[in-house]
């Protein structure tokens, strides 16, 4: 069995920086990313600075392709920097794999050839992050025409016609995106106001904002069916007394996110969770178990990113 001083598991803002300050005080480091294109984590990948690439060159007039191509040349480069910003380091290592704990103090990892290994680390540190929350409607899980913010990026053809479900920070940055780029957007929300959390002076200058550009919001609407016609979806939905239906080419899914945790095998530790599902943690992000820490998004802060 392999053993580290430490193992931080996923490749994001802290675990990569945590990973670098340690490999250069003299200390071996593990870190264990489950996917090559996530080097470098969330934000230069699928969340801050792609989104914000695409939105700059929509605002210039750059034609979506073009635009999505500049996005992935973008993240190429920057995940290759940080890749190499771990593993130059000599008492770095980098595993692509899955890891699942065994006990408070071994990991599983599931290699992405295949095979597994199992390593020990004297602390671990736990950088998952989060993954999209995904709402209940019937016909949303067998759509072909779903997609989350990480897909929205990665579209090859421009979609006509683009429902957004939720009005939340991530809704709202790719409406105004996929507006700029000329797509017709319409915004879907159960609440009474977008951006629900916000003072209501400041959800009122946004929404006009995005009316003015010719964005659709339909509030206090509840989705109640969807179904997939050809390269179509229909999306069937209830506001107030009426019900009504309206064709897209593409749905994009923005309904918050939560901690992702559900394989890495928290029961076979004494890790406890949070009531909203998060892993919980002390003022300097330990966990309940001793030589175990928590950072980002998977310890339940806010999801920014």
């Amino acid at each position: 069995m392999d053993k580290f001083k430490n193992i931080i598991i996923g490749f994001g803002k802290a675990g990569k920086t945590l990973a670098k300050y340690l490999a250069q005080h003299d200390e071996t480091v593990l870190l264990i990313e489950r996917s090559k294109q996530m080097y470098g984590g969330t934000c230069i990948n699928v969340g801050c600075l792609p989104s914000k690439n695409l939105i700059f060159n929509g605002q210039r007039g750059v034609d979506f392709t073009t635009a999505v191509n500049k996005r992935g040349e973008m993240t190429r480069q920057l995940r290759n920097k940080n890749y190499h910003m771990v593993a130059d380091e000599p008492l770095a290592t980098v595993w692509d794999g899955s890891a699942r704990f065994i006990d408070n103090y071994v990991l599983a990892v599931v290699m992405s050839d295949g095979t597994t290994k199992k390593v020990r680390g004297e602390r671990i540190f736990i950088n998952t992050g989060a993954v999209p929350n995904w709402p209940s409607i019937p016909g949303l899980e067998f759509s072909q025409r779903i997609f989350t913010s990480k897909e929205a990026m990665e579209l090859e053809k421009q979609p006509k016609r683009l429902a957004i479900i939720g009005g939340g920070y991530i809704g709202l940055e790719f409406a105004g995106m996929f507006n700029s780029f000329g797509t017709h957007v319409t915004i879907f929300d159960q609440h009474t106001r977008l951006l629900e959390r916000e003072d209501p002076d400041i959800a009122t200058e946004v929404v006009a904002d995005l009316t003015d550009a010719g964005i659709e919001i339909k509030p206090e609407t509840q989705l109640t069916q969807v179904k997939d016609n050809g390269e179509k979806v229909t999306l069937y939905y209830q506001q107030g007394d009426q019900s009504s239906t309206a064709e897209f080419d593409a749905v994009l899914v923005a309904v918050g996110r939560r901690p992702n945790i559900n394989s890495l095998g928290l029961e076979n530790t004494d890790i406890a969770l949070t009531s909203r599902g998060a892993i919980q943690v002390d003022d300097h992000l330990r966990t309940t178990v001793q030589n175990v820490w928590a950072l980002g998004d998977v310890n339940g802060g806010p999801m920014f990113t």
